[in-house]
């Protein structure tokens, strides 16, 4: 049987579109026919010097989008947009507020985008970013105030609608993505100098930041999204495959979790212990036992379309962002109101 989280009724498609045609996405709903699928992998975990190999194995529901319903609408491109905008990382403090991060690429070279919505995703407008920054990979905001950003130049900390200020984070090649659990708290993933993963964590709002411990025989992170403190999933590559690793004692030890069935997998988010959403190439995924299974929506076309984040602020509401790759490429912002 496949599973859908209650609430769920209606996609509605906003994408931000640069010299662009229409873009395609995702449909949330029930559908008549399903099939199943299951995927093994083994990948290696550890701490320090020892390492253990398992075995995890993924059941996943594919769901015939065919026979959904859905409504699409699109918005404007927001003003002092200029080039060709990928969306990489969003978070939602609120069902209304959310920031959503990336880059822009023109013939100048590329630069840090900072979009805010304060309607839920009906409408975006680009914020304004400190000058000299390069492209975003994430962003978690723990509260209406108070978001922490992070990319190739390191980490900005600031608030919706205001401004965001650089912090000076040492020997950081580049972060890709960070997760605030509490107002004070964050962990973030990206490569050090030298290559090799990197955990840094923050217990002072993103002032300063340190090394955290770090999943050995792994391949750059991706993605991490937190509950807690302690606990934690990072989305990564063992031997050039996806996996997903999860750590419950601040990242002391690492175990692998399911992964979805299907095309490449992105980005990972549990709003809660149980209640958790992934993103990959063309689908939305979604799990109501912690992530040990999943009910795949697949997207009725341009399914080579990337969807790399998603916040869910509530029941019945999420935001989705990616960039299309065929056959024109641009920004996709995804709203999703429930009943």
């Amino acid at each position: 049987m496949v599973k859908t989280l209650p609430g769920r009724a209606t996609w509605v498609r906003r994408f931000v579109v640069v010299a662009v045609t229409a873009l395609s996405v995702v449909v949330s709903g029930c559908a008549s026919n399903a099939s199943s699928s299951t995927t093994t992998s083994t990948v290696v975990t550890g701490s320090g010097s020892s390492s253990t190999s398992t075995t995890s194995t993924s059941t996943t529901s594919t769901v015939d989008v065919g026979a959904v319903a859905g409504v699409w609408q699109s918005v404007a491109v927001p003003s002092g947009v200029s080039g060709t905008l990928n969306v990489d990382g969003v978070s939602c403090s609120s069902a209304e507020d959310c920031i959503a991060v990336g880059s822009e690429n023109s013939p100048s070279g590329t630069a840090a985008v900072i979009l805010g919505t304060t309607d839920g995703g009906l409408s975006w407008a680009v914020q304004t970013v400190p000058p000299g920054t390069a492209g975003l990979g994430g962003v978690s905001c723990p509260s209406d105030s108070h978001c922490v950003a992070v990319g190739s130049s390191g980490v900005l900390v600031g608030r919706p609608g205001g401004s965001w200020t650089p912090v000076n984070v040492p020997r950081v090649s580049y972060l890709v993505d960070v997760a605030c659990p509490s107002a004070s708290d964050c962990v973030a993933v990206g490569d050090g100098y030298g290559g090799g993963q990197l955990v840094l964590g923050t217990s002072d709002s993103g002032s300063t930041w340190m090394p955290e411990p770090a999943p050995t025989n792994e391949g750059p992170p991706r993605h991490v999204s937190c509950t807690s403190v302690s606990d934690c999933q990072i989305v990564t590559y063992h031997r050039g495959e996806e996996v997903i690793l999860r750590t419950a004692d601040s990242g002391r030890s690492w175990t692998p979790g399911t992964l979805p069935a299907g095309p490449g997998f992105n980005a990972i988010a549990c709003e809660t212990a149980a209640d958790c959403f992934g993103v990959g190439t063309g689908v939305v995924d979604i799990s109501t036992d912690g992530g040990h299974s999943w009910a795949t929506e697949t997207s009725p076309v341009a399914n080579n379309d990337e969807l790399t984040s998603i916040a869910c602020p509530s029941d019945n509401e999420c935001i989705a962002v990616g960039y299309a790759t065929s056959p024109a490429q641009g920004a996709i912002l995804l709203r999703y109101a429930g009943n």
